[in-house]
């Protein structure tokens, strides 16, 4: 009986209006749900190595056309003549001058004694998910601070840290529809590299700031001196800062509904 009545709406306000607009703005169509779908399926299908083996058959990440002689890594690059210790036949640059060479193949025999950082199965696996990335099925996301240092470490700061990590993942997965290898620099980041090995400040020269494991960033002899033992505390928070990014991984915090 109301059909001939005259109806009026009354304008939703500006804000209400603004979330309107914003929720179908973030409305997924059919048409990009299809392609996430196509995505994701082409993105579980690829099929991803460690290291590349000596076969004749091509690959993409290799194709050289020695590559029947050679071992080649997942990243490119020859293993032929590599061992653990091979790096100490190269010249390195930018190296601190330590006054105690003693001292200092004490503290590296200290930490070659102890257990590794980081072990050959995670090395492994994380070799493996950037040949996929490397093939084009997936992004890579690398972030940390510029240099870790002693006196900021905290837990605070390694959840921080992971958790912004975690965020800009999840913008890229949803952006990309392809996973996210997610690299952190921490948990050993301590080096600074330093064109001069003197500092100069009003006439006075010392040593250059190297990072904390190397020495301290005051300006007084004691503190630029290069300390060996700061390579053994520099261990020791890299382990800590593992185990906190292990049981913050295994714990649930890495789940889609933390990442807030």
């Amino acid at each position: 009986h109301h059909r001939d009545r005259p109806r009026s709406f009354s304008r939703p306000p500006l804000p209400v209006m603004a979330a309107i607009a914003s929720a179908t703005a973030l409305r997924p169509t059919v048409a990009s749900l299809r392609g996430k779908c196509r995505s994701q399926k082409r993105v579980r299908a690829a099929v991803t190595r460690a290291v590349i083996s000596n076969r004749p058959s091509p690959d993409a990440l290799y194709s050289g056309t020695d590559r029947l002689g050679k071992q080649i890594s997942a990243t490119g690059a020859s293993l032929a003549g590599w061992a653990p210790a091979s790096w100490r036949e190269r010249e390195a640059l930018q190296q601190p001058n330590y006054d105690d060479q003693a001292e200092l193949e004490m503290a590296l025999a200290e930490i070659a004694s102890r257990p590794p950082l980081v072990f050959a199965g995670e090395a492994r696996s994380l070799q493996a998910q950037l040949a996929n990335a490397a093939a084009g099925n997936a992004f890579v996301l690398f972030g940390g601070d510029c240099a870790e240092s002693f006196k900021e470490f905290n837990t605070d700061q390694v959840r921080d840290t992971y958790r912004v990590l975690l965020q800009m993942s999840i913008v890229l997965m949803y952006g990309a529809g392809v996973p996210v290898v997610k690299l952190g620099r921490m948990a050993g980041q301590f080096a600074k590299p330093r064109s001069e090995d003197l500092e100069t400040i009003d006439g006075v020269s010392l040593p250059s700031y190297r990072g904390d494991n190397i020495n301290a960033c005051e300006f007084t002899p004691e503190a630029r001196r290069p300390d060996p033992a700061r390579l053994l505390k520099a261990y020791d928070q890299s382990c800590s800062t593992l185990n906190l990014l292990r049981a913050f991984s295994n714990g649930g915090d890495a789940a889609l509904q933390r990442g807030s």
